[in-house]
């Protein structure tokens, strides 16, 4: 078909979606309703023509979709590879870095040196030291050190040559000083007691410092008091509670849940029920660990549980909005700091379909909020409201009002 838009009527379509609560089946039930009561789809044609049409629509679409989770099959293998690859070179270089470290200790810190390194690091100090540096160190140390230290200090020294530390003992010799010299630093310090410093005055700039500091200190504390009683989030940035734990990402949330049972669990022992906003788990004949209302609402076609080693139950639970955090499970729950969740990083990109279109949606509305115009949803609105108009002129339009 020359010029078919394939999403032009996405918007009727969500809505019916949104509308069906029971899931495909009652959407799939409208639709043939209407082809049977308001079209001659079943009738208008030849025997067997309406199935031939339906199933080769559905093959058409079967194939695109079996393509496309090949394709995303791929890229998570692909993705995958590259990460293992990343993590065998990193600890490849961990393992050669631990190699280098290990040898190096094993190394002697002493090493012997022959005769020729020996005369070869005494011409390496000697460009080091000039001759003007040896003479005045030496009337220093004339004036300190008696005949008897400097033959034991000339000993050290020689020590320490050889390994390689001249350059640190010509440092702490710059350092000795004269006895003219240190008496008249004994003078400047009896000088500085004589004469009490006065107290600096405050500045300007550290009194508002202070004030900045206490503005950010009394902030900071009317939002603690604003998070007060809430529950800090477990690794999972979900709860823990007495008979089940959960966790959660912006779209799903995953809850492990037990019991006080001395059995293997089997399916026909559960009691399971996952409603758009209602969740009940327990086991026959026992009193259920959770039955209430949820925070917000369930994809309940797309919400899973399953037995694990016959002792728990773990829910798989996909959310509706899948742009907030929960900051609980069931309603009766403790309250969960959401300010205090730690999610993962992630890159527009590297979401999935269905989110990034959902993501990139809402990023839209906004801009268009901010700059007054319609948004997706108004604009959809707008052009099925466009094309009534249009199929009906006979009716008169011009004193209606539109919300």
């Amino acid at each position: 078909m020359a010029g078919h838009d394939p999403e032009k009527f996405d918007g009727m379509f969500l809505a019916m979606c949104q509308r069906s609560e029971k899931g495909i089946d009652e959407l799939l039930d409208c639709l043939f309703s209407f082809l049977v009561r308001k079209t001659d789809y079943y009738t208008g044609g030849s025997p067997g023509q309406a199935e031939r049409m339906l199933m080769e629509h559905f093959k058409k679409y079967e194939k695109i979709a079996v393509k496309q989770k090949e394709e995303a099959k791929k890229e998570r293998e692909e993705q995958e590879r590259k990460r293992q690859e990343k993590i065998a070179k990193r600890k490849a270089e961990e393992e050669a870095e631990m190699e280098r470290l290990r040898k190096e200790e094993e190394e002697p810190k002493i090493k012997e040196i022959t005769d020729e390194e020996a005369e070869k690091i005494q011409k390496e100090l000697e460009k080091v030291i000039t001759d003007k540096e040896t003479k005045k160190i030496q009337k220093e140390l004339v004036k300190v050190i008696t005949d008897e230290e400097a033959e034991k200090i000339q000993k050290e020294l020689e020590k320490v040559i050889r390994d390689k530390e001249a350059e640190k003992i010509q440092k702490e010799l710059e350092k000795v000083i004269t006895d003219k010299e240190a008496e008249k630093i004994q003078k400047e310090l009896e000088k500085k007691k004589e004469t009490p410093a006065a107290d600096p005055e405050p500045s300007e700039e550290k009194t508002d410092e202070k004030s900045k500091e206490n503005g950010d200190k009394d902030k900071s504390d009317e939002e603690d008091e604003a998070d007060k009683g809430k529950v800090s989030p477990n690794a999972g940035n979900g709860g823990d509670m007495p008979n089940y734990r959960w966790s959660q990402t912006l779209e799903e949330i995953e809850c492990q849940c037990w019991f006080d049972i001395k059995f293997p669990i089997k399916s026909k022992d559960c009691v399971v029920e996952i409603g758009r906003k209602h969740l009940k788990v327990g086991l026959k004949g026992h009193p259920p660990i959770m039955d209430g209302e949820t925070f917000n609402e369930i994809k309940v076609e797309e919400s899973t549980w399953t037995i694990d080693n016959k002792k728990y139950i773990t829910l798989n639970i996909e959310k509706v909005n899948r742009m907030e955090w929960w900051n609980r499970l069931i309603m009766t729950d403790p309250e969960i700091n959401t300010k205090k969740v730690n999610p993962e990083p992630s890159k527009l990109s590297d979401l999935e379909g269905d989110t990034r279109g959902l993501v990139e949606k809402m990023m839209y509305d906004q801009r268009q909020r901010e700059m007054g115009l319609p948004t997706s949803e108004d604009q959809k609105k707008q052009e099925i409201l466009g094309k009534f108009m249009k199929q009906h002129p006979e009716m008169d339009f011009s004193k209606c009002k539109f919300n």
